[in-house]
């Protein structure tokens, strides 16, 4: 097909959805039909037909008819696709990588943007809220956040959707109560509980944990939380047993969270990974899903907690 210079202006959205569509699918998997194009992106049948025909004639795929078993993909050039995709380098963020478990969630993700050939940059940022009106705002591809955070914050961004679930790797350690004097076995009036609002699950956790109470809230950063129980400074706050690693407190000093509402495995769930991404950005859910492996991952983040591995972003 002879191709005009303004070509790939005029019918970009088209090439570009398609080149995203085809980045997910396997060879010998049978295409979508012209209609379903026509219908999906809101286009001519003759606009899907040279966007098609225009990825075939840069060799980005190969395709073969097969009467009326329709069209199937023989082969395809994942570089050339995402130079035509529009995607640019993915971006995803997650939390800051302070402890081993973290860092080797972080280390499987960006092991399977490598093994999928995709150019990738792993943001960094404390605080869920934070990550999910940064995604809301178009500023990330997608974002990595916790079960707990998904089910009380998604339904404030109806622009955004969990496109799967990483079974098998954690988000973060199980959720507990670190108190300052180890006697103590619940929250009671009067305490001074340490608090960082901007990590939505600690804070969240932590009205839920004192909602009966009069409590007093010293507002500190996340990391400051628990040291500033460490010095007796708070007498208590909600911790993750992952960020438990350097303080040096005893067991003693941990206690459960329990709250009337969830059942442990509610609970437990909690700390569980998701991934988040905005509806409009066409193909997203399907390139993540395809690309992002969850034993993969497992593998990746436990290798970096034994030690036998260390961290890579990339």
């Amino acid at each position: 097909m002879q191709i005009s210079k303004d070509f790939f202006l005029k019918n970009r959205l088209a090439v570009m959805r398609l080149s995203r569509d085809l980045l997910s699918t396997k060879p010998d998997e049978q295409l979508q039909t012209v209609d379903y194009y026509v219908e999906k992106l809101e286009v001519s049948r003759g606009t899907v037909q040279k966007a098609m025909q225009f990825l075939i004639d840069q060799q980005c795929i190969t395709t073969h008819f097969r009467g009326q078993l329709g069209t199937f993909l023989l082969t395809k050039d994942s570089e050339k696709l995402w130079e035509y995709s529009g995607l640019g380098t993915l971006s995803g963020a997650m939390s800051l990588p302070l402890n081993k478990l973290v860092a080797g969630l972080a280390t499987g993700i960006c092991d399977c943007m490598k093994l999928g050939g995709i150019p990738f940059n792993c943001i960094f940022m404390q605080g869920s809220r934070t990550r999910m009106k940064g995604l809301d705002a178009g500023k990330y591809d997608f974002i990595v956040a916790s079960k707990l955070t998904e089910s009380v914050l998604l339904p404030e961004y109806p622009n955004l959707e969990t496109v799967m679930k990483l079974p098998g790797c954690a988000y973060a350690g199980r959720y507990i109560l670190l108190f300052a004097d180890p006697t103590k076995t619940r929250i009671e009036n009067g305490m001074t509980v340490a608090v960082d609002r901007n990590s939505f699950d600690q804070f969240h956790l932590t009205e839920l944990a004192c909602a009966d109470k009069k409590v007093r809230y010293n507002e500190l950063t996340y990391i400051e939380t628990r040291y500033s129980v460490k010095r007796a400074e708070s007498d208590v706050t909600v911790c993750r047993t992952d960020a438990l690693e350097s303080l040096g407190m005893g067991t003693k000093h941990i206690k459960d969270i329990i709250l009337p509402q969830f059942t442990k495995k509610e609970f437990d769930a909690f700390s569980d990974s998701v991934v988040l991404a905005r509806h409009d950005n066409y193909a997203i859910a399907d390139i993540l899903q395809s690309t992002l492996r969850p034993s993969v991952i497992a593998n990746s983040q436990k290798k970096v907690m034994n030690g036998s591995r260390n961290p890579s972003y990339y």
